[in-house]
């Protein structure tokens, strides 16, 4: 069945309007300008057949470059993929994930009606052009109205989709709003989380501390704001280690040493952005101080005069 909607409400009201009418228990995504691996359906389907607490899989994609002048629906890639993107795969580590950025990629998710609808569908409030991203943290129980669903969301790891890229793409033609969007819908599910903590609450991250901007600076370092932003978010991306620790899962070791691994990665990305792009020696020194934490699991004494001497050798 085809539906023809009005372009007031968007794409989100578009696939809103989708999900209400459809008539079947699983519903796959995907746009006029990519292309699906002609197995996907059938691998996603035996996926959620065998998994049946999982919500919604996924899978990683690969990036093709389509004629400028091609008309999306009709267009062919102009050069061979010019790269994968990987997704984490199993529930834990998608979860720890998409409380940093989005990490189901809209166009490769089959997913359960039911749970859709129980998340609130999709909807363009309150993260425009993120509406994938704001369900995917409602169905995670992430976010309110639905803080303990905790359905389970995971990524085959295959390729099963082509991406179009084009400028054309609302990821390009929007990118400054939905970057701003993704920022604030992981800004409320950090809230969310740390709201949710059984006593005591984290003295080491307060909810005036989990800002857009923070938020911000952990999705995209170099782009940050102010040497605080960094503080704010290397200190939530601890807390959010501490909170996916405390839930365990099936993928136990393999998962932790992947979150461990990530969870330096980024730190080493925020503490060398803070020494290299401002000059703020005091609260650069914070965000050193707690990166010093992600490598030795304490804070490591009283490290300031070979921080300084290592300020100083960079500088230079």
């Amino acid at each position: 069945r085809i539906f023809a909607v009005s372009h007031q409400g968007g794409v989100a009201r578009a696939l809103a309007l989708g999900v209400n009418a459809s008539r079947a228990d699983l519903i796959a995504r995907l746009d006029a300008d990519d292309t699906c691996h002609p197995d996907r359906l059938r691998r996603q389907v035996m996926y959620l057949e065998h998994h049946p607490a999982v919500a919604a899989v996924g899978s990683a994609v690969a990036l093709a470059n389509l004629s400028p002048d091609a008309h999306p629906d009709r267009a062919e890639p102009s050069a061979p993929p010019r790269r994968i993107a990987t997704q984490p795969v199993t529930a834990r580590l998608v979860r720890y994930r998409l409380a940093l950025s989005c990490c189901l990629i809209h166009p490769t998710v089959l997913m359960r009606r039911t749970a859709v609808l129980e998340a609130g569908n999709y909807s363009p409030f309150p993260a425009p052009h993120a509406e994938d991203y704001s369900l995917w943290l409602r169905m995670a129980g992430l976010c309110d109205p639905t803080p303990g669903s905790h359905a389970q969301l995971c990524n085959l790891p295959d390729v099963l989709v082509t991406l179009g890229k084009h400028d054309r793409n609302v990821s390009r033609q929007h990118a400054t709003v939905q970057a701003e969007s993704t920022a604030s819908a992981a800004r409320d599910a950090v809230l969310s989380l740390l709201n949710r903590q059984k006593p005591p609450r984290s003295r080491s991250v307060l909810p005036a501390d989990v800002t857009s901007d923070a938020l911000w600076a952990l999705q995209r370092p170099h782009q940050a704001r102010a040497p605080g932003d960094l503080h704010r978010a290397i200190k939530i991306l601890l807390l959010l280690k501490k909170l996916t620790a405390t839930e365990g899962g099936a993928d136990g070791g393999e998962a932790e040493l992947s979150i461990d691994a990530d969870v330096q990665g980024r730190a080493s990305e925020l503490s060398t952005t803070a020494i290299t792009t401002f000059q703020g020696e005091a609260e650069s020194m914070l965000v050193w101080r707690a990166w010093l934490t992600t490598q030795q699991g304490q804070g490591g004494g009283d490290n300031t005069a070979g921080l300084r001497s290592l300020f100083a050798a960079m500088r230079s």
